[in-house]
C-alpha cells in the first residue's frame, strides 16, 4: 500500500512486522511490531507491540494505518503521526461476528484481509467467517455485506449476503461501492 506522500507501507507475515520504505530517502523502517509472535503493546509505541501473523493492512484518509492481526483474531490500529497502536477491532475471540454491531466488545471470525472504500469506510474480508463486512470509521459499527458465513461456493447474480464464500483472503474496493474479493478456496475474483 502506498499513502498519499509515495512511502510504501508492506506487511512481513513470517516476522510479525509491518515496514515502509520512504518515497523521498528509500530508506526501510519497522512501523509495527517487535518481530516476536504475540498480542501486546495496546496504548504504546507501535514499534514495541507484538503482532501475530499480521496479513493485509490498509491505509485511511485520516493518517491511520489499520492492520488484520489474524494470528490475534484483531484489526490493530496505528496512528502514524504519533506511532501509538490500538486495538481497532476484535476481542481475541474466534467467533461469529454479528451484523450492525458495534466494533467495542466484537469478536471478528478470521479477519484476514481489509481495505479502506473512502469517506470513513473500510471493508473486511473475514477468511473463516467466510463473509464481507463494511466498517463504519465515525460511527465504529460492522455491517455485513456479503456471505451467510457458510463455506461453499453459491450465488453468483443473486445478493451478495445470500452468496456461499470459500475463505476469501483477499479484498479491494472498487469504483461506485463495488467491492472485489479473492475467495481463495473457490479459486474466483468475486
Amino acid at each position: 500500500r502506498f499513502d498519499g506522500a509515495g512511502n510504501m507501507f508492506f506487511v512481513e507475515m513470517k516476522n510479525h512486522l509491518v515496514r515502509r520504505v520512504d518515497a523521498k530517502t528509500h530508506t526501510i523502517s519497522t512501523v509495527a511490531g517487535t518481530g516476536q509472535p504475540g498480542f501486546s503493546g495496546d496504548g504504546g509505541p507501535a514499534t514495541r507491540a507484538r503482532l501475530k501473523v499480521p496479513h493485509s493492512i490498509a491505509l485511511d484518509d485520516r493518517g491511520n494505518l489499520y492492520i488484520c492481526d489474524i494470528g490475534n483474531h484483531r484489526i490493530r490500529r496505528v496512528n502514524l503521526k504519533s506511532g501509538t497502536i490500538s486495538t481497532f477491532a476484535g476481542t481475541g475471540e474466534k467467533k461469529p461476528t454479528p451484523d450492525g454491531a458495534s466494533l467495542k466488545g466484537t469478536p471478528l471470525n478470521g479477519p484476514r484481509a481489509l481495505d479502506y472504500a473512502g469517506n470513513g469506510q473500510l471493508v473486511l474480508a473475514l477468511r473463516e467467517g467466510n463473509a464481507v463486512y463494511r466498517i463504519d470509521l465515525d460511527k465504529r459499527t460492522l455491517h455485513h455485506v456479503a456471505g451467510t458465513g457458510q463455506k461453499g461456493y453459491t450465488g453468483d447474480g443473486g445478493s451478495a449476503k445470500t452468496a456461499r464464500l470459500s475463505g476469501p483472503k483477499g479484498i479491494a474496493a472498487g469504483p461506485g461501492g463495488d467491492i472485489y474479493l479473492a475467495d481463495t478456496e473457490s479459486h474466483t475474483i468475486r
